[in-house]
């Protein structure tokens, strides 16, 4: 299995894990070719994609106003 088939697997584009990790697409696929960081890879793909799902829940508008009602009823 390839690095893009794995992230594709896990619901998550190769350049938003770039964007997410701060690695560069050129170290992934170097660390993905070596058996001896491809753990490595794998971790930081699987995270992102967690990650990627709560972004996507927070940013819900329903969430935004549960956050703004709780906030406000700290407030008083």
């Amino acid at each position: 299995m390839s690095l893009n088939d794995f992230a594709k697997k896990q619901h998550i584009k190769l350049k938003d894990v770039v964007d997410m990790s701060g690695f560069g697409r050129s170290t992934l696929f170097n660390w993905w070719n070596d058996p001896k960081t491809r753990t490595r890879v794998i971790v930081i793909v699987l995270g992102c994609a967690e990650a990627q799902k709560y972004t996507l829940v927070l940013r819900s508008e329903s969430v935004k106003n549960l956050i703004n009602s709780l906030h406000e009823s700290v407030e008083k």
